[in-house]
């Protein structure tokens, strides 16, 4: 045998080698993509399902009513007001939710409906029992 037939077999089974490796490559890759896709997918589909238990732990209850004596200013500082299932709820600044009034949304004017949407935030009670004698609770 001569030289250049014995680089030539070498030359074949080097790109032989080479192949095999990409092609090995190519589908760990595939099997990554995939398995990527299926892990995206279980994650949407968790954070519906904990998206759908929030609404239902957010959505009020009827009985979401605080007794109006408990001195609420002392225990924080500000409150905001704004639209739940078109009803006004009242919520501290932390998101706690502190009474949930009988007063439908579509019943006040426009201006009153976009403010609540965004969340009306004030500095005391009184600013509350002032905006909820305004809204008619």
């Amino acid at each position: 045998m001569d030289i250049s037939r014995i680089i030539s077999v070498m030359c074949v089974f080097l790109l032989a080698v080479c192949l095999i490796f990409s092609i090995s490559t190519l589908t760990v890759l595939r099997n990554a993509v995939d398995e990527s896709n299926r892990a995206c997918r279980e994650a949407q589909d968790f954070l519906e399902k904990m998206g759908d238990q929030l609404k239902e732990i957010e959505s009020p209850v009827e009985d979401a009513e605080v007794d109006n004596s408990i001195p609420t200013d002392v225990l924080y500082e500000q409150f905001c007001m704004r639209e739940v299932n078109g009803r006004i709820a009242i919520y501290t600044v932390d998101g706690y939710l502190i009474r949930l009034l009988d007063v439908s949304v579509k019943t006040l004017p426009e201006a009153d409906q976009a403010a609540l949407r965004e969340g009306i935030c004030v500095s005391s009670w009184k600013e509350i029992l002032a905006l909820m004698q305004d809204f008619g609770a």
